[in-house]
């Protein structure tokens, strides 16, 4: 499960595109192993193992990190239906 601190923001399920919004890149080292700047890969709670590389690296406005990951797991059914699940208690808890 994503730390406190991370909000899964959104999922392209064709490109099976991640982003990770995150206060600072080390809060994404909590959740994934492996280097920030090439390629990710790890195991995050309910969203189970998760391999992929990092796109970009971007900064939103709440100068929090905009990071954007392409899985390349291929049970990627599994992923999503867990973050649909995650948004959906995210922003009924709100």
């Amino acid at each position: 499960m994503a730390s406190n601190q991370q909000v899964i923001d959104a999922v392209d399920a064709l490109t099976k595109t991640v982003i990770v919004l995150c206060d600072d890149v080390k809060d994404l080292e909590q959740a994934f192993t492996g280097s920030v700047d090439g390629s990710v890969s790890g195991v995050n709670g309910r969203l189970g193992v998760i391999e992929g590389r990092v796109d970009s690296i971007e900064k939103d406005e709440a100068g929090r990190k905009r990071i954007t990951i392409t899985a390349v797991l291929a049970a990627v059914t599994t992923f999503i239906g867990a973050v649909v699940t995650g948004l959906i208690n995210h922003f009924t808890s709100h």
